[in-house]
């Protein structure tokens, strides 16, 4: 990613990942991935709140995909887009599996009586049908509003958030996560120039500390925008973040400023044994995630988005050890 650092950011990225792609480092992020192992590992409903475009949908998918339900569907419900009946039949649907209730908050009185029913009795109503059908669902909650302000202002069922919220969980904004910015703008620079093997775009250090300086309002949304078309638009493979030349930064705070609000260090550039010690520990993890089956479908090669010949490559040089392979073993859906 830096430019003196391509070849060892080729493969880091799964590691960094963890479940679903959740791209990151920090501290905050290791804190949200703990969570969301512990949230998968449970049955009960989780409640996702963070600002718009930090990626609740997301979090949601990592959670079902870590859990006990991850082969059965996972069905999105708009709450501020659906009827009531129809939203049951989508839960209909999700029998066994997951159904995530995306922006909750939005969710007319008559729907928050059904997603009531539903939690208490596991039972519902479907549009057309006269009795109540069970199901079996797995609920997860996603919404931008504060639900307890909601709540205290009457337009939403407080017995509904107690309900939803067993297990509240809250992504920070980006830039309380500055240290996420280059492993994102990595992620999304390599999903947008299709890259298998090769090194990826390149990038100064100043233009990566343009990122890092700039207060992203719009959060993860945002920042794979400015990188989705700064990658589209680079010349010879060099990318420049033009957009964020005159955009929003970060106020540095005043003298005796109380009331400023805390500002976030740069993170510090990754060193080249830090680099080594993720892409190998990248590779290590979908070689547990496709039981030691390096090429062909589930293989560990097409987890990392890498020809088997250069995973192979990468193993040796990095001295990763492959996994017994159990006979008959699958890679884990």
């Amino acid at each position: 990613w830096f430019e003196d650092e391509n070849a060892g950011l080729r493969a880091q990225l799964c590691d960094a990942a963890g479940p679903c792609e959740l791209v990151g480092r920090s501290h905050a992020h290791r804190k949200l991935l703990q969570q969301v192992e512990l949230a998968a590992s449970t049955g009960v409903a989780v409640l996702i709140t963070g600002e718009i475009g930090v990626g609740k949908a997301l979090l949601a998918r990592a959670i079902h995909e870590a859990g006990a339900r991850r082969r059965r569907a996972l069905i999105r419900i708009p709450c501020g887009a659906i009827l009531p009946g129809e939203a049951l039949g989508r839960l209909a649907m999700a029998d066994g599996g997951t159904a995530c209730l995306d922006e909750v908050g939005k969710a007319p009185p008559a729907l928050q009586e059904q997603l009531l029913r539903l939690l208490q009795d596991r039972a519902g109503e479907p549009a057309g049908e006269a009795r109540p059908r069970r199901a079996d669902v797995r609920v997860i909650a996603t919404t931008a509003l504060d639900l307890r302000r909601e709540v205290n202002e009457g337009r939403f069922r407080q017995d509904l958030h107690c309900r939803l919220s067993v297990f509240p969980l809250e992504i920070p904004p980006l830039r309380e996560r500055l240290d996420d910015v280059p492993l994102l703008a990595a992620h999304f620079a390599r999903l947008t120039a299709g890259l298998g093997c090769g090194p990826p775009p390149r990038v100064a250090s100043a233009e990566l500390e343009r990122l890092r300086a700039y207060d992203w309002p719009g959060n993860v949304r945002e920042l794979r925008a400015v990188v989705e078309r700064a990658v589209l638009l680079a010349r010879e493979g060099v990318v420049t973040f033009e957009p964020l030349r005159a955009g929003r930064r970060r106020r540095p705070p005043l003298a005796n400023d109380a009331a400023a609000p805390p500002t976030v260090a740069a993170a510090a550039p990754l060193t080249r044994d830090e680099l080594r010690r993720i892409e190998r520990q990248s590779i290590a993890a979908a070689l547990a995630r496709s039981g030691g089956k390096v090429s062909g479908p589930g293989g560990a090669a097409q987890l990392l988005g890498m020809k088997p010949t250069t995973l192979a490559s990468r193993i040796k040089a990095l001295s990763v050890e492959k996994p017994p392979r159990a006979a008959g073993m699958r890679p884990r859906a």
